[in-house]
Formats: C-alpha cells, sequence, structure tokens
C-alpha cells in the first residue's frame, strides 16, 4: 500500500470559539485536538496561533509553546503557518520559523483576495521566507490559492531557494481566488 500523509488544519486564522466551540484556540487545545488527530491517523499538524483574545498572532513564543507541547506527545510533523492574516510585517511572520526552526512552515507563493482582505505576498516576501526556511532546515508547504501560484513555486526551485520534492496545499476555491 502506498503510504499517505494526511495533514490536519487544527486551527485555521478565521474560526472562533463563536463560530463553533470545539476550536481549538490555546496551546494546550491545539496540542489536545493534534494528540487525537494522530490517533485517528493524521502526519501533520498545521497550526496557527491565537492571542488572548481568540485573534489571529504571530507571537513565537506561543507558536513555540503550542509546537512544544505537540511534540513532547506526538511524533507529528508541525507545519506552522507563516500566514499575514495576522499581519504583514515580514519580520513578525518569520519570527516562528527563525527561532523554532520547525520541520514544516506553510508559504502561500503569490497574492489573493480573501472576501474580507488581499492577501499580499509579494515576490519578495515569498523570496525571503522561502530563503529563511531553507537556512532554518524547515520544509515549505506550498501554499497555493490559484494556478498562478504554481508557477511561482517551480520559479523559487530553479532560483534554489526550495528543495524537490515539493509539498503542495491546494487551497482552491476560496471566496474571491
Amino acid at each position: 500500500m502506498d503510504k499517505l500523509m494526511i495533514t490536519v488544519a487544527l486551527t485555521g486564522s478565521v474560526p472562533t470559539k463563536e463560530n463553533n466551540p470545539n476550536v481549538p484556540i490555546t496551546p494546550e487545545e491545539i496540542a489536545e485536538s493534534a494528540v487525537r488527530c494522530r490517533e485517528a491517523g493524521a502526519s501533520i499538524a498545521h497550526i496557527h496561533a491565537r492571542d488572548a483574545e481568540g485573534k489571529p498572532s504571530l507571537d513565537p513564543d506561543t507558536f513555540e509553546r503550542t509546537h512544544q507541547l505537540i511534540t513532547e506527545r506526538t511524533d507529528l510533523i508541525v507545519q506552522i503557518s507563516t500566514g499575514a492574516r495576522a499581519g504583514y510585517d515580514i519580520d513578525a511572520r518569520s519570527a516562528a520559523v527563525k527561532r523554532i526552526r520547525p520541520e514544516m512552515a506553510s508559504l502561500t507563493t503569490g497574492s489573493m483576495n480573501f472576501p474580507d482582505q488581499v492577501y499580499a505576498n509579494s515576490f519578495e516576501v515569498v523570496e525571503a521566507l522561502a530563503g529563511l526556511m531553507k537556512k532554518s532546515g524547515t520544509k515549505p508547504e506550498m501554499e497555493i490559492f490559484e494556478s498562478g501560484m504554481i508557477d511561482n513555486a517551480l520559479l523559487l526551485v530553479n532560483q534554489g531557494l526550495v528543495e524537490p520534492p515539493l509539498h503542495f496545499d491546494f487551497v482552491l476555491g476560496s471566496k474571491g481566488s
């Protein structure tokens, strides 16, 4: 039988406890959910950080605590988000990768529209994040919201910023993209 890797996105940056009381928000809740997902067969946990009010955060302390709690209890590959819903500052988006040096992190390879905002990822920012991930030994998950982003991912390979094999996450059909 071929091996299958299942990625679980435990929290995302949009769902709230008001939307669904079962959404894990704190590092402890996310880790507990990750343990259950591993028991069900997941291989990768894609994690987002939240602040004390439950809003999206890029706080490296929160990412580090969540990463630690998951890796202490499972053999899951922990993939942290570098997404911009919590802020566009490149230093903030890259801080957790620099500190934790996780096995994987998300890398959106272009810009797109969300229903309520433009998700801006200039190619300069994409290259900077890819270079940091390479330096940190972090495998990027290429987040693809539209087909042109595949070309950008291949360009990163040609530039030597990303090493094959590539890991893709196709997020197609988002409203606005």
